[in-house]
């Protein structure tokens, strides 16, 4: 552990512990961010982006709360898992956290790709692993499903092929309800090796609400329960991030 002073905040939603082969390789912690550029139509995340429940952390206090899983990262591979919401808009805070650690904890993200690129070109060095979401390669699917595009996505996923990063990317494809089909999925596959990428996942989303109807808990256990870190709430957003981001 480094010693350097730490200034930088995020907000949190969740954390999540001795998670085993769940969120990546080995006994996981994983860590919920509370932003996301997307607007999906199924989105399990969305109860838990709207309650506002969530509390800010900087590095060091995340890093005393996740210390105590450290023996169990070290005896099974394993490390922590990066959320959300969208983890790669906190890139910098990931960033700080990986060198607080010394670079001795395993760094995974769950993320669609959606960011702009420095995002990713800051977090590829360290990150093990980018476990991608790209919910269609189709540009108007995509649109319509999540509600932006997803130009970002492919600039992504060539600039880390591009610079020998592919074996760290595991991208997913979803069957999705009412939005695309098995032939839309294969299409999605064939894009993506077109790519040069070979780890690829299909599944099919388990519908389990309808659109439109967020108020729902999705069979997902009571908030402050599951989560357990109840403080002062504090509503910040994208446009901190962004905000943060124009400052540096």
């Amino acid at each position: 552990m480094q010693n350097i002073v730490l200034t930088r905040k995020a907000s949190i939603m969740g954390i999540e512990r001795l998670r085993d082969n769940v969120d990546g390789p080995g006994i996981r912690s994983l860590v919920l961010f509370d932003s996301c550029p997307l607007h999906c139509e199924y989105c399990l995340n969305k109860m838990m982006l709207e309650s506002g429940i969530k509390k800010e952390f900087t590095v060091e206090e995340l890093y005393d709360i996740l210390q105590i899983d450290d023996p169990y990262f070290e005896i099974s591979d394993g490390g922590v898992t990066f959320g959300g919401g969208e983890p790669a808009l906190q890139s910098r805070f990931i960033e700080e956290f990986n060198k607080f650690t010394d670079g001795e904890w395993n760094i995974v993200l769950e993320t669609s790709l959606n960011v702009p690129l420095k995002h990713i070109q800051r977090l590829a060095p360290f990150v093990k692993r980018f476990y991608v979401d790209v919910k269609d390669m189709d540009f108007d699917r995509y649109c319509e499903y999540v509600g932006t595009d997803n130009s970002e996505v492919y600039i992504n996923l060539d600039w880390l092929v591009k610079n020998g990063y592919s074996s760290k990317i595991f991208a997913r494809v979803p069957l999705i309800p009412e939005y695309n089909s098995e032939e839309d999925v294969a299409s999605s596959v064939a894009v993506l090796k077109e790519l040069g990428i070979e780890n690829i996942e299909t599944f099919e989303y388990v519908q389990t609400h309808k659109r439109h109807e967020p108020e729902i808990l999705m069979g997902i256990p009571e908030l402050p329960e599951r989560f357990g870190l109840m403080g002062d709430l504090t509503p910040e957003g994208l446009k901190q991030i962004e905000d943060d981001e124009r400052e540096e």
